[in-house]
């Protein structure tokens, strides 16, 4: 799967945090910016309850918490 798949989608991400920055590289290399996404900004339980509750499309995160919703949700790395 591809970041440019993201468009409109929902996307959690702790605002100003190294995935913050990764997320808007990575959606501006796929020739979109973030007014072509949903950001919801949370920090990393709160995102991990609504991606895990299906509450948003994505979740650009930091390990461990990537490590913990591969094992227990039905995710997937963009890259």
């Amino acid at each position: 799967k591809k970041p440019a798949q993201l468009k409109g989608k929902s996307i959690a991400v702790a605002q100003g945090s190294s995935a913050h920055f990764q997320l808007v590289a990575s959606l501006k290399e796929a020739g979109l910016g973030i007014k072509d996404v949903k950001l919801n900004y949370l920090q990393p339980a709160d995102a991990l309850a609504a991606f895990s509750r299906g509450k948003v499309d994505a979740w650009a995160i930091w390990d461990p918490y990537t490590s913990q919703v591969l094992r227990t949700a039905d995710a997937r790395v963009l890259t």
